[in-house]
Parts: C-alpha cells; sequence; structure tokens
C-alpha cells in the first residue's frame, strides 16, 4: 500500500555466538531480508547472494559473511564451511567486498529475515527490525512521509494478536 518506495528492505541486529569448528566468539550480525543486498546495489564478491528460498521456514540455514572475517577463518577458500550461530550449523554461501559496512562497520555475518506466517506475532512486532527503502524515481521526501503517515495508523488493524496500545 505504500506507492512511494520502489522497494523496502529489513534487517534486526544481532550479536551472537559464532563458532567455526575450532573457536566460539561472540559476533555482530545482521538478519536481512533477502531483498536488502539488491537494493542496495551490492552483491557478494564471491560466492552468491540470498534467493527468496532462503527466507523460507524449514530451509536450509546459510549465511554470508564480511571479508574480514572470511580472513580470521583462514587462507582457504570459506564457501560451503560451515559455522555455527548460536549453535544452530549454517552453511556459508557469499563473502561480502571488503569494503561493504551495512548496516554498522562491526557486521560480520549476514543471514536470511525468515517470516513465519504460522507466528504472526513475531513477524508483525517491529520494535527490533530496522528498515531501508528506496524511493521511486520522482518522489520527493516530502511525498513519501505523507504516504508513510496514511499507512502506518492503519498497520494494528491488520493484527489483531499484535497491539500495544493506543500509546505505540
Amino acid at each position: 500500500r505504500l506507492h512511494a518506495f520502489e522497494s523496502i528492505a529489513a534487517w534486526v541486529a544481532t550479536t551472537q555466538p559464532v563458532g567455526d569448528g575450532e573457536t566460539v566468539t561472540r559476533l555482530d550480525g545482521a538478519a536481512v531480508t533477502v531483498n536488502l543486498l539488491p537494493m542496495l546495489g551490492v552483491s557478494p564478491a564471491r560466492g552468491r547472494g540470498f534467493t527468496p528460498g532462503d527466507a523460507a521456514p524449514g530451509g536450509e540455514n546459510v549465511v554470508i559473511v564480511s571479508d574480514a572475517f572470511a580472513r580470521r577463518l583462514g587462507p582457504s577458500n570459506v564457501l560451503n564451511r560451515f559455522l555455527t550461530i548460536e549453535g544452530v550449523s549454517f552453511r556459508i554461501i557469499g563473502v561480502m567486498p571488503g569494503d561493504f559496512r551495512y548496516p554498522t562497520a562491526r557486521v560480520d555475518y549476514w543471514q536470511p529475515y525468515r517470516f513465519d506466517v504460522a507466528n504472526v506475532g513475531y513477524t508483525w512486532a517491529v520494535t527490533d527490525k530496522q528498515m531501508i527503502a528506496r524511493l521511486r524515481d520522482g518522489v520527493t521526501m516530502e511525498a513519501a512521509t505523507r504516504d508513510l503517515a496514511a499507512v502506518w495508523p492503519t498497520i494494528r488493524k491488520l493484527n489483531p494478536l499484535w497491539d500495544p496500545g493506543v500509546h505505540y
């Protein structure tokens, strides 16, 4: 229902224990919608980016790592190696360019954010998500602000499971 935007993506910042088979370290990461990297106009320097299937509940757990983290993992190719993130195994499918620093310079891995329609309350909760959008050609910030102001108050009515009250 937002007409001012070409695309909208989201991410959730994470700090999790990440194991490489030898050591476990707490690292900063981000769970991202699969359209985030293409929307930003970036793709992995090695390997592949996320596909819609990567975000499907029950699908293979995959992760893209930073260039700096890939170098810390050792001189061999890291593609298809496995990491454990909070005890869950993830296959490395890509390595980002060395100069990619989004959403912060400390992020060492990106995993697909999975929207689970069976868990509506979790999917709809927005308190931990950050969003970014690309304006459609010719749309001003003022027009985008009006578009958001018109749609945002109606979102709560779409999900009867999540209603934090009138002050949110």
